[in-house]
Order: C-alpha cells, then structure tokens, then sequence
C-alpha cells in the first residue's frame, strides 16, 4: 500500500525539480551550477521530511568512466552520467537518475540494484567509509560486462 505522504513528498520534489531547472539559469551566475544543484537536493530532502518520508538522497559525482564494453565513449557517457542522484528510504531507491531499484545494505557498504529491460542490470556500490561509489553495468548471459565509472557520493 501507497502512503499519501510519499505520494505527497514525490509530487513535492517532482515540483522542486522542475523549478530548479527553469530557475538554473537565471540564479547559476550567483551562486554557480554547483552550488544550485546543492540547493535544489536540500530542497527535496526538505520536502520529503516535511512530508513524514525518512529519506536518504545520495549526490554523486563521476571522476573516472570506463568505455570498455561500449560501441564507443558516447554510450558510456550516456550510461553514465557525471552528476547521478539516488532517494533512499528503507530498503528501496524511490527515484535516481536510473529509476527505482532495491538497496542491501552491508556493513560500510551500501549496494544499489538497478533492472533494465532485455536483462540489463546496473549495481552501484556506495562505500560508507569514504564517500566513494562504483558502477558496473551487468549484461545479458554472453554479453560482456561493462566495466563502469567510479567517482564520489555525499549524503544530503
């Protein structure tokens, strides 16, 4: 069963996320693409615990990319972007930048778990300890594994 107040909350940040993007432009020479991007998850995280939603959102920034697998650096790219977002609550990512998936977590290790149509899978491990995350992007059976992108996550 569906609470009202995480319908509340998701409708909430869908609003702030779209005002954040047509506000972007206008407010980025003051304050930086950077420094909006903080403001607009402070925001979501805001309205998510306003609405009664215990949520985690994981910020994440991409310092290395891995094209092995890929037709080319273009998909990876695509696959990978270099700012991904994640909203977790419980064992469960609510919405990301890949859609829903599930969360285990292990000791300073948080494991997200994402599933594509075709058979498509991405896992992404977040490690506590440092801020630092890992994605590989699993294949279909006889497919080669991608190898992924690393970078770092801040708890917002």
């Amino acid at each position: 069963m569906i609470e009202a107040n995480s319908i509340m909350g998701c409708v909430a940040r869908d609003v702030l996320v779209n005002n954040f993007v047509q506000t972007e432009n206008v407010f980025a020479g003051s304050i930086g693409k950077t420094g909006m991007k903080k403001l607009a998850i402070a925001a979501i995280a805001t309205v998510l615990t306003a609405t009664g939603a215990s949520a985690e959102v994981l910020f994440c920034e991409r310092d290395y990319l891995s094209g092995k697998g890929f037709r080319n650096k273009v998909y990876a790219e695509q696959t990978f972007p270099v700012e991904t977002v994640y909203i977790i609550e419980g064992d469960e990512v609510v919405d990301s930048t890949y859609g829903p998936g599930k969360v285990v977590r292990d000791g300073k290790k948080v494991k997200l778990y994402f599933e594509f149509d075709g058979g498509w899978s991405l896992k992404t491990v977040f490690f506590t300890s440092n801020g630092s995350y890992s994605s590989n992007l699993g294949g279909q059976a006889g497919y080669q594994t991608t190898n992924g992108a690393k970078g770092k996550c801040a708890v917002q």
